[in-house]
């Protein structure tokens, strides 16, 4: 059953035609074409080099070479990367199996993000490895969270923002007094806010320095951060029906309180689409938080009769949520979804 959950939607994903998603045509379908054309890797990864803006991951390189070596089908390009995606996220969702229902988590994954990985390929394979290594953060086997985290910088060197999940988890767990405890926890929304204000000048800083590429200054846009009413109301079935339960959703598990907070973060970050598109996409690591904390929702409630109101509730609110913003908006370019053949 796992093996179609997963196979599935990657099947749909290697069968798209180019018009499904903006990157499949900027470096999906080129930059396969192009590698079947090279004798060698060196070849290709200079062929690259002289037709982009700016460099990319040589991992990804590598990726599409190598893909190139056996096939001239597009196809197993784009069904392995999406395959290897959904892997890491029902893997994510299956390590907090005892408090997380996996229909539902795999629910919040194909409405919220499924289209997003039909675009953004590589950021969206990133953001799903530093999901799997939230596992690792909340067990405090940082080997294995090292691991997990080159891995997502190797593919996008955006997951470097997965950093702050551990530091946040570090700074939660760390053993202080009630007083301290609240102005921690304040100190957290504070500084969510300070990076964004300063967003512009982090991310100049960070290019400059070498930490990241020369593509990330079109991450910087010419205009300030704005409030987005529309992301919070997207947001607000799920805020409010956690917020208003907060100190018993905690009680669940001992890292609710972790979820919450990467929770709300997502929503002050989702704030830089005013910035610049390039921007807003640095949310999606905080979005995938959602997987683990929409489908414990149902944990709140005692009655078997409730609960399935709730379950129903979600799906319908999650249906909408997809039909809102991937159909009627049209994020992402996915759709109209169309076959390649």
């Amino acid at each position: 059953m796992s093996f179609f959950a997963i196979s599935l939607p990657a099947l749909l994903a290697g069968l798209r035609g180019e018009s499904v998603g903006t990157d499949t045509m900027i470096y999906g379908i080129p930059y396969f074409n192009q590698a079947l054309q090279c004798n060698s890797f060196p070849e290709f990864a200079a062929v690259i080099s002289n037709i982009r803006y700016g460099s990319i991951e040589i991992s990804y390189l590598y990726y599409v070479y190598f893909i190139s070596r056996f096939t001239d089908n597009v196809f197993w390009l784009f069904f392995i990367m999406n395959f290897l995606t959904t892997y890491f996220v029902y893997k994510g969702i299956y390590r907090f199996r005892e408090h997380v229902s996996m229909p539902l988590g795999m629910l919040v994954y194909y409405f919220m993000l499924y289209n997003v990985s039909l675009n953004l390929m590589r950021q969206l394979l990133a953001a799903a490895i530093v999901f799997y290594s939230i596992n690792f953060i909340v067990k405090k086997d940082l080997k294995k969270y090292v691991f997990c985290m080159v891995c997502a910088i190797l593919i996008h060197q955006s997951a470097i923002i997965g950093v702050f999940f551990y530091i946040l988890h570090q700074y939660l767990t760390s053993k202080v007094d009630k007083g301290i405890s609240f102005i921690k926890q304040c100190s957290i929304i504070a500084v969510s806010i300070g990076f964004i204000i300063l967003y512009s000048k982090i991310i100049l800083f960070l290019v400059e320095a070498g930490v990241l590429t020369n593509r990330y200054i079109g991450y910087i846009g010419e205009g300030g951060v704005g409030f987005s009413i529309n992301s919070l109301i997207k947001r607000a079935p799920y805020l409010i029906l956690i917020l208003s339960n907060f100190p018993r959703y905690c009680k669940r598990n001992a890292y609710n309180k972790y979820f919450v907070y990467l929770m709300i973060i997502e929503l002050v970050v989702t704030q830089l689409s005013s910035v610049s598109i390039y921007a807003y996409r640095l949310s999606i690591y905080f979005l995938f938080i959602n997987i683990l904390t929409i489908p414990q929702i149902t944990n709140i409630f005692t009655e078997k009769s409730v609960k399935t109101i709730i379950i129903i509730v979600l799906v319908l609110y999650l249906l909408s949520y997809w039909f809102y913003g991937f159909i009627y908006i049209g994020g992402e370019s996915t759709y109209p979804y169309v076959f390649s053949f």
